[in-house]
Order: structure tokens, then sequence, then C-alpha cells
């Protein structure tokens, strides 16, 4: 099957900016047309109901989404050239894809909804039995339609059951490849959902069958994700073999972007050993490969790591530049969780230096969109960082809605990790004074899985 509705999400341009980051993790470019698989006797030949599908791929192809709903949906309630079961599934999917890309989620799932009863109508029939693996693989990429859609929106918890549903159909499929790539991406929902032991779980369970298919991209990604969830265990011998065997990975499959976030994790990790020359050696390399390659993300990541540890080292004008840098970087291109990073670690300067006014704007712009998202860890992080700068300013009223709010946080980040049973609370990584104590200078949760 040269397109499936599946592979073809995968291939969605993220809302976070370069897909390439989102789903670094799980290979993201620019979209091509879904298509169903199947034999060839289950299509109509040369019938309109074929050409009509070639056009709607077409549109699609030519990011025209609007239309190319308008041409699915003929096709769907196409009364006298009733289409056959592929040609209806693979119609509801192109119908889905261009809902999604359209922004109109809900009607998108129940288009969803519809496809998996087709695949299920196609599983039950009597010639089932004979394309098992193929409707099986259908099934799943089905799942995997909704579950990329819902990703790229940091919709993490709404897209987790559809890529275990998926995760379902794939192993019953039993291709290797396949399920390899599948577990990887169930493992980086896990671990932004804050489930590090099922994230971990399914990374191991994704290197294994990466291995034995030689994929060596999705070798990378399950290396880099277990080193990055061995890195918040405080096991940073274990995370820096992790990770660089993620770059070797990285460098075999020509995946530029693992590369640069592996090389940036070694900097993170060889800087919690106090080894920050090295470290700083590692983190300069990232950004500078960063900035050559020109995603934003990437470089976002490496401009805000190399500042904490700039911070650290006591080249503070540098630091604050960097965070600066990254901060822009990170708001412009919608990065929820680095902007957070960023903006508090900003502010924490800024307090430090009495700039109280300074502090509190650059959060107050941050907040909005951290509220939004969901993210837990995200928002306590803001949230402490508000309470500071209200009681700095003497702001009492203010200071006590973010006193409950962070509480608040608090409480759910907790009662999310003891969920998870495993421990998921990271080493301190805020930059220290010279005198070894901590500066507060925000938190850095380094580039994402």
């Amino acid at each position: 099957m040269e397109w499936s509705l599946g592979r073809e999400m995968n291939r969605l341009p993220s809302v976070l900016g370069a897909a390439v980051l989102v789903l670094a993790l799980v290979s993201g470019c620019s979209p091509t047309p879904p298509q169903v698989g199947g034999n060839a006797q289950d299509r109509s030949p040369d019938t309109s109901i074929e050409q009509r599908l070639e056009n709607t791929r077409r549109l699609w192809r030519d990011g025209r989404y609007a239309e190319a709903l308008k041409a699915a949906e003929s096709i769907i309630d196409e009364k006298e050239a009733v289409p056959k079961p592929l040609e209806l599934l693979e119609a509801l999917r192109f119908a889905a894809g261009c809902r999604f890309q359209l922004n109109e989620r809900g009607r998108a799932l129940v288009l969803i909804d519809r496809s998996r009863m087709a695949v299920g109508i196609l599983l039950a029939s009597p010639n089932g039995i004979f394309q098992r693996i193929p409707l099986l693989k259908e099934a799943a990429d089905t799942e995997l339609l909704a579950a990329n859609a819902l990703f790229v929106k940091q919709d993490y918890e709404t897209a987790l059951p559809y890529f275990l549903r998926a995760l379902e159909y794939e192993q019953a499929a039993g291709e290797s490849a396949r399920l390899a790539d599948l577990l990887f991406k169930t493992s980086v929902t896990y671990f932004y959902l804050g489930k590090s032991d099922k994230s971990l779980e399914h990374a191991l369970l994704s290197l294994e069958a990466a291995k034995k298919a030689d994929i060596h991209q999705t070798i990378a990604g399950a290396e880099y994700l277990i080193g990055y969830i061995y890195r918040d265990l405080n096991k940073y011998d274990l995370s820096l073999e992790h990770f660089r065997t993620s770059l070797e990975h990285a460098d075999l499959a020509s995946d530029r972007p693992r590369r640069l976030m592996a090389l940036n994790e070694i900097g993170n990790v060889l800087s919690f050993q106090d080894k920050n020359e090295e470290a700083l050696r590692y983190k300069e390399q990232a950004l500078k490969e960063s900035k050559e390659f020109g995603d934003p993300y990437l470089i976002s990541n490496c401009l805000n790591d190399l500042g904490v540890l700039e911070y650290k080292l006591g080249y503070r004008d540098r630091a604050v530049r960097h965070f600066e840098e990254a901060y822009e970087y990170d708001f412009k291109n919608g990065h929820v969780r680095e902007t957070a990073i960023s903006a508090s670690n900003l502010a924490t300067i800024f307090m430090n230096r009495g700039e109280h006014l300074k502090a509190l704007s650059i959060l107050e712009k941050t907040l909005p969109a951290v509220e939004k998202s969901g993210l837990l860890k995200e928002k306590r992080l803001v949230y402490s960082s508000l309470l500071e700068a209200h009681l700095r300013l003497g702001n009492k009223r203010e200071a006590l809605v973010y006193l409950d709010k962070d509480k608040e946080a608090r409480e759910a980040v907790f009662n999310e990790e003891m969920a998870a049973r495993s421990p998921t609370s990271r080493k301190n990584t805020r930059p220290r004074s010279d005198n070894g104590k901590t500066t507060g200078c925000g938190t850095t949760f380094g580039s994402r899985p």
C-alpha cells in the first residue's frame, strides 16, 4: 500500500512548528494523499468513482482541503454509482483528514468512527479472512489518522486511546517496522501525559521491534526517549549511554534533527555530572548545527539549554541573550512547553536584578497559551513564577490567587505521578550561583523526546 490515511496524517504540518519535531519523533514531512490498500479487484475499474477519488487526491496534494472535502463527501453520499467498500473507506478517511486540516475536530472524529465501522464490516465479510493482514493495517491507519492529528494539537489525553487501538491492530498484523514506529509514538504520548513507566515500557518494546527490522531512525528515536526518561530519574550513566547510541543511529539514518537533539541532551547530562567544559562544547556544537539546519524548534531548545549552562558557569549576560532569543523563537512558533521554560528562566533573572515589572510582563504574556494547553508541569512553573513576582511587587491579592493556582497545579502533578506509579521528578536543573546554592533561574526540561 503506497498511501494510507494513518501514514498520511503522520505527515501533516505540525501546529507546533516544523513537523520534524513534534513527531521528530514520528517522522514528519509534507502531506501526501491518503489511499487505502486492497486488491485491484476490490475497486471499480475505470469508473467515475475511481476518477473522482483521483481528483480528490490531486486536490489534497495541492492543499485545497475544502475542495477535497467536497469531492470526498460527494463519493460518500453517492446514490447511483455506489462506491465499493474500499472506495468508501478511502473517501471517508479523506473527508476526516480534510476536517482535521480545517480544524473541524468534532466532525472529523465522527468520520473516523464511520471509517472504523467500514473496516469492521470489511473484516467481517466473507473475503475478510483472505485479506486479514492488509485490513488490519487499514484499521490501524484509521486510528492513526485521528491519533496523529490530535497529537500535533497537543491533545495527548484524547490521542492516547486512538494510539492504543492502532497498536492493537498493528500487533495483530505483526509487521515489525510499522509496529516499532507505532510503539514509539505511543511511548511519546505516554511521556507527555507524565506516565514515565508506561512510556519507558513502550519505548523498550519499540527499540526491540526496530532492531529486529533494522530501522536506524526508529532505533535513534527510542534510544533518545529512553535516555530522556533515565535522565529524569537521575540515572545519568544510563542516560548518557542511550543518548550516545541515539546519536550513532541518527547519523546512520541521516536523521539530522535527531542528531542535534542527541548532541544537546548529551551536553545536558554531562552538565548534571558537573563535566561542564565538555558539556559546553556539546551544547555549542548543537546550537551551531541547529542554526545551520534552520529549524526554530531545535534552535530554541539549544538556546535555552545552553543558557542554563552559561548561567551556571557565571556567564550571565550571554545566558540572558540566549534565553531571550529562545523565548522569541518559542512564542512565535507556538512551542508552549518551551515558552513556559524560557519565560520562567527570564523572569527569575529579571527578579534577581530587581526588574520585577519586566518579569511580570513576560509571565503574563506567556500565561494564556500555557493555561489553554493543559500542560500541568508548565502551568505550575508559570504559576509559581507569577506568585513570586507578585510577592516581590507587594501585590498581595494577586499573590493569593497564584498561591491557590500553584497549589492546585502542584497537587495535579503529584496525583498524575502517583497514578503512573513511577518517579517522574527530574533533578533540579536550575542554574546555581557561585557558592553552589540554587539561584532559582527557572527549570529546563531540555529538548522534547
